[in-house]
C-alpha cells in the first residue's frame, strides 16, 4: 500500500510541474501553426510494427506509425507489402504504445496506381 502512495504522489508532482496550460487560440490569434500538423501525402508500403497490432508505412523519407486507420487494416488491399497512398498529418507529439515511426494521423489512405 506504501508503494501506491508513492507512485500517487510522484504522479501529483508530476501533474504539478507541467507548467501553465497551452493556448491553441492565442497561437492561432498569433499567426503560428505548428509545423508537424501540416497536411501531408507519402506513397510507400505497409509494413506490420514489431508490436502486434500497429501498421508502418515505409517511404523514402523513414517510417510512419499510421494512426487513425479506422477500417482501413478490413480491406483486401491492406496487407503487407502492399504500394499505398496516405494522407494526414504529422503528429509527432502523439503518445502511443508501438516504438517504430514517426506518428501520422491518417485521414485517408488508398492502394497507389503501379
Amino acid at each position: 500500500m506504501r508503494h501506491f502512495f508513492v507512485l500517487l504522489a510522484a504522479v501529483a508532482l508530476a501533474a504539478a510541474c507541467g507548467g501553465p496550460p497551452h493556448d491553441e487560440e492565442a497561437d492561432q490569434s498569433a499567426g503560428q501553426s505548428d509545423p508537424g500538423q501540416e497536411d501531408r501525402r507519402l506513397e510507400g508500403t505497409l509494413a506490420p510494427t514489431v508490436e502486434e497490432g500497429g501498421w508502418v508505412l515505409k517511404t523514402e523519407e523513414g517510417d510512419f506509425l499510421l494512426l487513425n486507420l479506422q477500417d482501413y487494416p478490413t480491406q483486401p488491399w491492406f496487407r503487407e507489402g502492399a504500394l499505398v497512398k496516405a494522407a494526414g498529418q504529422v503528429d509527432a507529439g502523439a503518445v502511443t504504445i508501438y516504438m517504430q515511426g514517426t506518428p501520422f494521423r491518417v485521414e485517408s489512405i488508398e492502394p497507389a496506381e503501379d
